[in-house]
């Protein structure tokens, strides 16, 4: 299927853990639009291809030994640059805080932890990919 990163959450998820779409490609889908994409469109302050990457291997390995967690899993997402998550840059969207890294564990333990998501990338004000 062309263009992965137009499916819907619900639609992709289906796909998901009917095992019919792999959160690696769905992934790659999403980076392959944010770079075709973000230097016009200005969206995104950090993206995580590697950890994206990772974490959607990691997924797809879950959900093909049959351990779905939810509708979420193997979904990836982007965070608006106001979470605070361990290890990667917070800069709220100003220069003020652009060496800010956070070393507690908020959002990141939600995302890896309990839905099984795949972090993408940290939104900037000024738009979302694919828009």
């Amino acid at each position: 299927m062309d263009n992965l990163y137009e499916l819907s959450i619900s639609e992709a998820s289906s796909l998901l853990k009917r095992k019919e779409l792999s959160p690696v490609d769905l992934v790659a889908s999403h980076l392959l639009r944010i770079q075709e994409t973000d230097d016009h469109l200005n969206s995104f302050i950090t993206v995580l291809s590697d950890t994206s990457k990772k974490n959607a291997a990691q997924a797809e390995k879950q959900i093909l030994a049959g351990e779905w967690k939810g509708d979420l899993h193997g979904i990836p997402i982007g965070l608006k640059d106001l979470y605070y998550t361990k290890g990667i840059p917070t800069t709220v969207g100003s220069k003020i805080y652009k060496d800010f890294t956070e070393s507690l564990k908020f959002w990141d333990e939600y995302i890896y932890r309990t839905e099984g998501l795949s972090q993408d990338e940290r939104l900037s004000e000024s738009g979302v990919a694919g828009n």
